[in-house]
């Protein structure tokens, strides 16, 4: 019998300590066969041009909603030779070429695919030594260089509305507005028209016919090199979100958008003989897949659409007044994050939770706790208008009349303008009674937040709901542990998705930030994995207030007001 098959059977059927040390050594077992790192090179067509085995460190990471990074250094050799042990690592001129074209990168550890191409290079030499550091980005970082134009479909030369407009579940508008710009220019919709000058160019003309010759399918021309994959828009059960966008990148807006939602954009890279990304693919050559998933395990009842709008109505309650139970509660170890048994809104916990002890799988993690900043907020520090100018006027009548009363004529009846403008109604104060009772009467009174417009009206509510939320007490946590020690990535999480801390009796809840891959002569494949970022979430009532700016810059732009 194989120590696998004697130490699973011991998980089976031996006492608990033993149980236990099985499998500790079971995953230390898979965690040694999961330690292979193959760094393959390509060229500009993501055709393989071999394997770089023989660096000196490599480093990668895989980000949340940000472009993965990553660096290679190989040897530079002597400076002189150009063959034997003293020479420099072959694929430096290749990687050097990244000043023309793309060089693509892909780094593999077990389940993991880092893709991305060379940024770029620095040939050093220091302390005696000749390196070559490769600087590397991942594929998100394309979407940094695509544009969302008001009006996709129409020349550069004519947007007649001033910004596109998104509005529905928040998946399904980062993919429609995704694929919106991507069949732009997949399409090459309007392409002599937007650049005129490009048919008197021979390169273009060369570079037109054979993008005609090589996709003889409008089909396939549109599925490369960037596929995404969509969701059905009734099925979508994703909050409602509103957008409008003129001219931003692709990246910005997604960067934007997804900070309060727990949704993951990636950019992976499909090669043949990978796995279909969906039903309807049919991707034959090497092809980026653009995927956008709702990782924020907030469930329905309805299972459809009709869950976005049960999710967003049950997170304007919560935001607006907090827990009302049994109306509205704080899903479990998530703050800012509401669920409601009476409107169906359940939240499912993360499967992987580390838990902290004397035996804990985690390197190291930091539970962080921060004092309430105030119990007391002020806003404003302008008067409305109209408070103004009816001090204004009842000021120029004072002087009018008190001229007129004593006979004297030429005094402007302006001359006390703006003597008291902003004095009143320009302020405004709410205590939180409960906060203050709880800090004491020993701690922080008050904040003072200025704000762009008179106090005493639906955004000054906004502003000041916000402004207790910011300063509240709160907690946030961060972990590291290593691949497959308990927990392997692709099998018990994502990149992107929930996981949950658990120490001393108490539970927290974040998303996967970042995935961290390592490996030099002194640290062979080492793979940790950090939870959570240490800052104060944002405020969910950003998400409602987001929503309603987003539908009154549409009305406008529907409307063609000027904005």
């Amino acid at each position: 019998m194989s120590e696998v098959a004697e130490l699973q059977a011991v998980l089976k059927s031996g006492d608990t300590y033993q149980q236990a040390q099985a499998a500790h050594q079971l995953a230390n077992i898979a965690a040694t066969e999961h330690t292979d790192i193959v760094v393959t090179r390509y060229d500009k067509f993501w055709e393989p041009c071999g394997e770089i085995g023989a660096y000196l460190e490599l480093t990668a990471a895989i980000f949340r909603n940000l472009a993965p990074s990553g660096e290679i250094v190989l040897n530079g050799g002597d400076g002189y030779s150009e063959s034997g042990p003293s020479a420099p690592d072959p694929h430096i001129p290749a990687l050097e070429n990244c000043r023309k074209e793309l060089v693509g990168i892909t780094i593999e550890v077990g389940a993991i695919r880092w893709a991305g191409f060379v940024d770029y290079t620095d040939y050093n030499f220091q302390g005696g030594k000749r390196t070559l550091n490769a600087k590397l980005v991942g594929l998100f970082d394309l979407l940094n260089y695509i544009f969302v134009w008001p009006d996709p479909f129409w020349p550069i030369q004519a947007q007649p509305f001033s910004h596109a407009i998104y509005i529905g579940p928040i998946v399904s508008v980062i993919e429609t507005m995704c694929s919106d710009q991507i069949r732009r220019i997949q399409s090459g919709l309007w392409g002599f028209l937007n650049n005129p000058s490009a048919i008197l160019n021979k390169q273009a003309r060369e570079w037109f016919a054979k993008l005609l010759r090589d996709n003889t399918s409008i089909f396939e021309a549109l599925k490369t090199p960037i596929y995404l994959k969509r969701h059905r828009l009734p099925e979508d059960t994703s909050m409602l979100v509103a957008r409008t966008v003129r001219m931003e990148s692709l990246a910005q807006v997604i960067g934007d958008m997804t900070k309060a939602y727990g949704v993951d954009v990636r950019m992976d890279l499909w090669l043949p003989g990978d796995p279909q990304p969906d039903d309807t693919a049919e991707l034959t050559q090497p092809t980026y897949v653009l995927s956008v998933t709702d990782r924020l395990t907030t469930e329905g009842k309805f299972g459809d659409i009709r869950d976005s709008i049960a999710k967003t109505v049950v997170d304007l309650q919560g935001s607006f007044f907090g827990e009302l139970l049994p109306l509205v509660q704080n899903a479990p170890g998530m703050d800012g994050v509401f669920i409601s048994e009476v409107a169906g809104v359940n939240f499912e916990p993360p499967l992987a939770v580390l838990v902290d002890g004397p035996d804990t799988a985690m390197m190291e993690f930091k539970i962080h706790n921060h004092h309430p900043r105030a119990h007391t907020q002020i806003i404003g520090g302008r008067s409305p208008k109209w408070v103004n100018d009816l001090i204004n006027a009842t000021l120029s009548w004072a002087i009018d009349s008190l001229m007129i009363a004593i006979g004297i004529t030429g005094v402007p009846s302006n001359l006390l303008d703006g003597f008291l403008n902003d004095a009143f109604l320009a302020f405004q104060l709410i205590e939180n009674y409960g906060r203050r009772t709880e800090m004491g009467p020993y701690a922080r009174h008050e904040l003072f937040t200025a704000t762009a417009s008179a106090p005493y009206n639906i955004e000054s509510t906004f502003s000041m709901v916000n402004q207790f939320f910011d300063t509240r007490g709160w907690r946030a946590a961060t972990a590291k542990f290593r691949n497959n020690k308990p927990f392997a990535l692709g099998e018990h999480f994502v990149p992107g998705g929930l996981m949950s801390i658990a120490s001393r009796g108490e539970m927290y809840t974040d998303y996967v930030e970042a995935v961290f891959i390592r490996d030099s002569r002194k640290e062979r494949a080492e793979i940790t994995v950090q939870i959570g970022d240490l800052k104060a979430i944002e405020a969910p009532l950003n998400r409602t207030q987001r929503l309603v700016t987003g539908l009154m810059e549409s009305l406008n732009v529907i409307s063609l007001s000027p904005s």
